[in-house]
């Protein structure tokens, strides 16, 4: 379990640097789920023809591609606004310092001491790397980061990511895991077609995908495998 977790953080860190180096990078996130949709089209067929799905299933599915969509949003936005060594630090710091604690309210969870520390370890880790050299400024104005509006796409980012956390936990109950994450990349890129042809057009869609069609396709399967190996 701690070997495919670790694999997934090196599979989710490695797109969303494909995603800060894209030239639009709301029009790459939305590609890179038109790309998971599609390629991985014939491997759900197979999925839902031997399992299907329960009916409760769908809701989670609904549910989760709604909050992903948010998600895709807020981190494009942060990208667009701010650092990776900015935004990545933050957004995958909130989300794991949120998700236990909405893991015992919702799920009820136990969590030990231990694993309390630990937690806390990680979390303090992570802001650290963002905080190291900028204390003097946070203890004279602790709400100037709020002022960066990539720290606060980037906190946003970090909600939904302690939201679908949770979600999905429950969701995968119901569907199976490979089926799960395939079905919520196809609803985040039908969810998102509307506001990317109205905000960006097809003009710049087809550039995108021009400039970068290599990068989106590895960006998709590195996202789809980051987040496969976790559910």
């Amino acid at each position: 379990s701690l070997a495919l977790v670790l694999l997934s953080g090196l599979a989710h860190a490695s797109w969303n640097l494909l995603l800060k180096h894209s030239h639009n990078q709301e029009v790459f996130a939305w590609w890179l789920q038109v790309v998971i949709a599609t390629l991985l089209a014939p491997a759900a067929v197979v999925f839902i023809w031997n399992g299907g799905i329960e009916g409760q299933g769908w809701w989670f599915i609904a549910g989760t591609s709604l909050i992903h969509v948010l998600y895709t949003l807020f981190l494009s936005r942060s990208y667009m606004h701010a650092d990776l060594s900015l935004v990545y630090p933050i957004a995958r710091g909130t989300g794991p310092a949120l998700t236990p604690l909405l893991g015992i309210i919702l799920l009820d969870e136990n969590i030990s001491v231990l694993a309390v520390v630990g937690i806390i370890a990680i979390v303090g880790g992570i802001f650290t790397v963002y905080w190291w050299g900028y204390i003097g400024q946070v203890l004279t104005d602790p709400l100037k980061f709020l002022r960066n509006p990539g720290v606060r796409y980037a906190l946003l980012t970090g909600l939904t990511i302690a939201g679908y956390s949770v979600w999905d936990k429950v969701g995968v109950t119901y569907v199976n895991p490979l089926l799960y994450m395939y079905l919520l990349s196809l609803g985040t890129a039908v969810g998102l077609m509307p506001y990317i042809l109205w905000r960006h057009g097809i003009t710049t869609m087809k550039q995108e995908l021009r400039l970068n069609m290599l990068s989106i396709v590895a960006a998709g399967m590195l996202a789809f495998t980051a987040y496969a190996i976790v559910l």
